[in-house]
């Protein structure tokens, strides 16, 4: 699991900042799910 905590906080980080700047709802699900494949 150690070898994947660096990639989860990442996403983690990318996720928090992408939430904070994006004000739509569905733009938003959609580039999560961009970043998170």
């Amino acid at each position: 699991m150690e070898e994947y905590s660096h990639i989860i906080i990442e996403l983690e980080e990318d996720l928090e900042q992408l939430a904070m700047t994006s004000d739509h709802v569905l733009n938003t699900a959609r580039l999560a799910i961009r970043r998170c494949k």
